[in-house]
Parts: C-alpha cells; structure tokens; sequence
C-alpha cells in the first residue's frame, strides 16, 4: 500500500509540473509557436502520462501492472504531440508568408 501512495505523490508532482509549464509557455512563448508546441508537448506528458498510470493503479490495484496499463493508455499521446509540433511549424511559417503577402509595408 505504501507504493501506491508514494505513486500518487510522483503523480501529483508531475501534474504540478505539467501545470506550470503550461503556465510558463502560455506566458513568455506565444511569439514562437515551434518552441509553444514542444513545452505544450512536455506538459501535457507529464499531465496525462500520470492520469493514466494512476487510472490503471486503481483499475488494478497492483502499481506494475496497473503502470503497464497506464502506459498503454498514454502512448497514443506521443504520436499527437509529435504530430502537432510539425505541423504547427509548417503552418506558423505559412501564417509568416501570408502576414508577408497582406503586409508588405511592415517588413
């Protein structure tokens, strides 16, 4: 039982730390969309990786198997945030070259 609790705490850590950094990238990267992408990724891993692996601690009721579970539940996360960190820097480069196009007197 004592492993379970000390589970939570790690997964109340890391929520924290995926709140903040939220926070953090919010604040002081909203000019720079590539880097906004990878903070969100970082933040949202340590946000759902935890969620999940808690969910299947207490589906389970072992923290191994429920972490194999947890796991498995998480890793359709990883391809998303990947995905869009490409995407948002082809489509922040095609917002430049447009924002170009409609302004060109503010180059």
């Amino acid at each position: 039982m004592s492993t379970f609790f000390i589970f939570v705490a790690v997964s109340a850590v890391a929520l924290i730390a995926g709140y903040v950094l939220l926070k953090l990238a919010a604040k002081n990267l909203y000019k720079r969309p590539v880097l906004l992408e990878i903070f969100i990724t970082i933040a949202t891993l340590l946000f759902w990786v935890p969620f999940y692996l808690v969910i299947g601690v207490l589906q389970v009721g072992m923290p191994e198997d429920g972490l194999l579970i947890g796991i498995i539940f998480s890793l359709p996360v990883v391809p998303i945030m990947l995905g869009s960190i490409f995407f948002s820097d082809k489509w922040a480069s095609q917002e430049k070259a447009s924002y170009r196009t409609l302004y060109p007197e503010e180059q």
